[in-house]
């Protein structure tokens, strides 16, 4: 398969991925093993804002730190020390420390319950509001309809729909996309209403 990667425009390739790592581009792996075992948290956060080329104080990157609903003993902490959902907080915090303008966030909210992934969400919300451009890769569509302003499907390598949320919810899309909004567990019913069993007595 062949193809170019493009970014404002202009065609990008190994060469300057070094010049855009951190400022400009940000990745969220989908893995917390890419934290590295052997630094604190603290170490690898004052890192990536030395490599991205911005500094802060202690007081900013507490306060950040505690944005993420973090305690500030986490920057003392080693990776095996921190649950799978601290793990993920830290590295969305890793990318807005950064101030990257593009941001790709692969699976973020993967083994998370429900609530930590809306928090997670919300903050990368957070993040495109205040300018950031950000590419969410995820296999919830439920998630991505609730959270994401536009949907970009892929078949078999190939971009099957892209289209605003609105047009999904509104019931646009391809056929096999369809299949999956309709199969949502939110868009079931047992019965009709014709069909709802009637018990006597009381509920």
């Amino acid at each position: 398969m062949r193809g170019e990667i493009r970014l404002e425009g202009k065609a990008i390739d190994s060469r300057h991925c070094a010049t855009l790592r951190g400022n400009t581009l940000c990745y969220i792996p989908q893995g917390v093993g890419s934290l590295n075992p052997l630094l604190t948290v603290g170490t690898q956060l004052k890192r990536s804002l030395h490599l991205s080329g911005r500094h802060t104080c202690a007081l900013a990157l507490e306060q950040q730190i505690k944005h993420y609903h973090l305690q500030h003993d986490i920057l003392l902490k080693y990776p095996r020390q921190l649950s799978g959902g601290m793990a993920k907080r830290i590295l969305a915090c890793n990318a807005a420390l950064g101030g990257a303008r593009y941001i790709l966030a692969d699976e973020i909210t993967a083994w998370l319950d429900e609530p930590l992934a809306f928090q997670l969400l919300h903050q990368l919300r957070d993040l495109a509001a205040q300018g950031a451009g950000v590419l969410w890769v995820t296999h919830d569509l439920s998630l991505a309809a609730r959270f994401a302003d536009r949907i970009v499907a892929l078949s078999h390598g190939q971009i099957s729909d892209d289209m605003v949320v609105n047009e999904l919810k509104d019931g646009g899309g391809s056929a096999a996309l369809r299949r999956q909004w309709l199969a949502l567990p939110e868009h079931q019913r047992l019965f009709s209403d014709e069909e709802m069993p009637v018990q006597a007595g009381g509920v």
